[in-house]
């Protein structure tokens, strides 16, 4: 009962329906929208949990390069560490919720989750042409980008953001391409 008084406060809406409870949560907060926040939320509402820690904000060190990129002007990063009992799967989650919901399928916002320690030198954001290659993740053999966006599902799904452009944004390191 202390469960649905806190979905209530936090303006949810429940339904009993036998052995499961239905939620339907206000749109308007986002940390909650998922298992691990709404988790965190209830706990914080019964006492359980303090909430959201102190996040310390360091400069990292990460060189990133920006050069002009039609197809999508913007371009930032950042660098979090010490992640502690974190399921990947559930930030990547989240991270396509924000692609939806947020950056409305992608044409507004963008956002990649890669791992520091096989990027190797400096961050370069800049134009690729569709005939370079890259290996898509999932995959162990390298596609060229126009390839990737005719083959894959994420290619399939989003190209036509980029396809009226002669070059595509990309992200590399000094091996070559690690996302576009």
């Amino acid at each position: 009962e202390k469960v649905l008084d806190a979905i209530f406060n936090l303006k949810g809406e429940y339904e009993i329906e036998e052995d499961k409870i239905k939620i339907e949560l206000p749109p308007d907060r986002l940390d909650i929208l998922f298992f691990n926040g709404l988790k965190r939320a209830i706990e914080c509402y019964l006492g359980l949990d303090s909430g959201i820690k102190k996040i310390n904000f360091n400069k990292a060190k990460i060189e990133v390069e920006k050069n002009e990129v039609r197809a999508r002007k913007y371009f930032a990063c950042f660098v979090v560490r010490n992640l502690k009992n974190v399921n990947i799967k559930d930030i990547i989650l989240f991270q396509e919720f924000l692609h939806s919901f947020l950056g409305k399928d992608r044409k507004y916002v963008a956002i990649g989750i890669h791992d520091l320690d096989k990027i190797e030198g400096k961050i370069i954001y800049k134009e690729a042409l569709p005939t370079e290659k890259m290996v898509p993740l999932t995959y162990s053999n390298e596609l060229t980008l126009k390839e990737i966006l005719e083959i894959t599902d994420k290619g399939r799904k989003y190209g036509n953001l980029i396809e009226n452009f002669e070059k595509y944004p990309a992200i590399y390191d000094e091996k070559g391409i690690i996302s576009f």
